[in-house]
């Protein structure tokens, strides 16, 4: 592609050659119209703005020079001016940042031409009818060709990231850890492998009719949560992960595991879920390396599993509400004292009945004796009942955990064998 520029006059000519020879004047002016609009080039590092106004430079000089030449503008200075496109993709140009370069040049351009116009009235007509629609057109040509190289490095770095995510994926859920392997692809998306992580895992209720429509509803997530919690979408790492969204979202420096636990509790509780596809929400354990993304991965998910199981009407689950079941679990001598609690009223289903209803309801007798329809008389003489079959005491704190323990894990236990039937 090549860009004509017309013939203009002597006298014209003349009129431009300071912009040619000073070509920096106009530059710092286009600039300054930039960052006065609050755009992304306000917040550029030193360097990167410096790179900008470089290219601000080339791409206001270039028109004036042509001009002066009498040439038009060639496929090696368009693909220069291109380049700069993609520079500014990775510097974090948003597009629409990015064409108001051209829009504040073609104002500063035409504001030169009005001066020249004002102080020498012959030049009036040329400059109106003969340079302003090929200052135009110059203008429309060169936005195409940068817009067009931006969207084509921005998808390229898409398809790049997306590898990248893939790989740190893998190495994240591979059996045998690669703690360089996380490094390495973690500096390359910009995350901080030695921070603290923490994972969510999402329950998704999703009917797939184009395999890019899944990836699509993902980054879309994705994108809600990173809004959600104020950080940038590129902060946040993801993968869809046994049809589950499995999110890690960084953690400050310095916050206790409990704090972290019940801040990301409190404001994914907070999430607006509807018309999301989000069926409910697990939350892993704050961590750190290639191992404690795993954990907290595999804790969101574990979350999901036995919060759904224990509190069937709420939505978001901690793995820090089932940590103490979950251990216990992996314990036969726990598990078969806790059996036994059971077993002990195994021939009595009312007292099982008034139990786990007595737990539901905090321990509270007036609460729990409504909810099962009789009188608390009757609700303490069960409890008393209770506690002679079991050889405890309801004042006994330890014994009171424990009972609650085994109802639980009774509870989920029902829930399973119903499932699979």
């Amino acid at each position: 592609m090549s860009v004509m520029t017309p013939s203009i006059s002597p006298e014209l000519k003349e009129k431009i050659r300071p912009f040619v020879e000073n070509p920096a004047e106009l530059a710092d002016r286009i600039l300054a119209r930039l960052v006065q609009g609050n755009s992304d080039y306000a917040t550029l590092t030193d360097e990167a703005r410096h790179d900008a106004w470089e290219s601000i430079r080339t791409y206001s000089s270039l028109w004036f020079r042509c001009l002066y030449e009498g040439r038009t503008i060639n496929l090696q200075e368009i693909e220069q001016l291109a380049q700069s496109g993609r520079r500014r993709f990775h510097q974090g140009i948003g597009l629409n940042s990015l064409l108001r370069v051209f829009r504040a040049g073609s104002q500063e351009m035409l504001d030169a031409y009005l001066k020249i116009g004002v102080s020498d009235q012959s030049l009036r007509d040329e400059l109106l009818f003969t340079l302003s629609p090929s200052l135009l057109e110059y203008v429309d040509s060169l936005s195409l060709a940068i817009a067009h190289a931006y969207l084509q490095e921005q998808f390229q770095g898409a398809r790049w990231r997306d590898a990248r995510r893939y790989e740190l994926s893998s190495i994240v859920f591979n059996h045998d850890p690669d703690p360089e392997g996380f490094q390495r692809v973690c500096s390359a998306l910009g995350l901080d492998a030695e921070g603290l992580w923490l994972a969510i895992a999402l329950k998704l209720d999703f009917h797939v009719t184009h395999p890019g429509d899944l990836e699509m509803e993902a980054e879309r997530l994705v994108a809600s949560v990173a809004n959600h919690f104020n950080t940038a979408a590129g902060q946040l790492t993801y993968v869809m992960r046994h049809g589950n969204l499995i999110i890690w979202l960084p953690r400050a420096r310095g916050d206790s595991l409990l704090i972290c636990d019940r801040q990301v509790r409190k404001q994914m509780e907070a999430f607006p879920l509807g018309n999301t596809p989000i069926r409910s929400i697990g939350i892993g354990l704050v961590n750190q390396g290639v191992l404690g993304w795993a954990a907290s991965a595999s804790e969101a998910l574990k979350a999901l599993e036995s919060g759904a199981i224990s509190w069937p009407q709420a939505r978001v689950y901690t793995y820090s509400g089932v940590a103490i079941s979950e251990s216990i679990k992996s314990s036969r001598p726990a598990l078969r004292y806790l059996d036994s609690i059971i077993e002990a009223l195994g021939n009595e289903p009312e007292l099982i009945m008034t139990l786990q209803c007595f737990f539901q309801h905090s321990e509270k007798h007036k609460i729990t004796a409504a909810a099962l329809n009789i009188h608390p008389n009757t609700l303490a003489y069960r409890l008393d009942r209770i506690m002679n079959l079991l050889g405890g005491k309801t004042s006994d704190l330890d014994f009171m955990v424990s009972l609650r323990l085994a109802m639980a894990l009774r509870r989920a236990s029902d829930r399973l064998d119903s499932e699979g039937k």
